[in-house]
């Protein structure tokens, strides 16, 4: 059976790291478990998944593009240079040409979604 081998005895991919490290997950993007309830025969989302889950939502706005994006590189260079002044401006593509803009603060993500573009 073939293995996979860090490559540091051959200096191949990897550069003596081990392949493990390119997969590893921020604590940011970590995925937690919790356990389901069953409430009158019914599974319930417990609040505490809900209220994260919103947290990560809280200071978003998704725009749509009418025509192709510009690429992702160009959005988050924009994006950060114009709205950026707080802080960064994490800027993700989703599908069918809408992009999602997650800014640092409340008063950043109102200032653009009042003002637009």
């Amino acid at each position: 059976m073939a293995g996979v081998t860090d490559g540091a005895s051959t200096g191949a991919v990897g550069y003596g790291r081990s392949w493990a490290l390119l997969f590893q997950v921020s604590e940011e993007n970590r995925l937690g478990y919790y356990k389901p309830e069953i409430i009158n025969d019914s599974l319930c989302i417990p609040k505490l998944v809900i209220e994260e889950g919103a947290k990560k939502w809280e200071h978003s706005l998704v725009g749509e593009f009418l025509v192709a994006p510009p690429s992702l590189a160009s959005l988050r260079f924009w994006a950060n240079w114009i709205w950026g002044k707080q802080g960064e401006v994490k800027v993700s593509m989703l599908e069918d040409q809408m992009v999602l803009f997650q800014f640092p603060c409340e008063l950043t993500c109102r200032w653009v979604f009042e003002g637009g573009p």
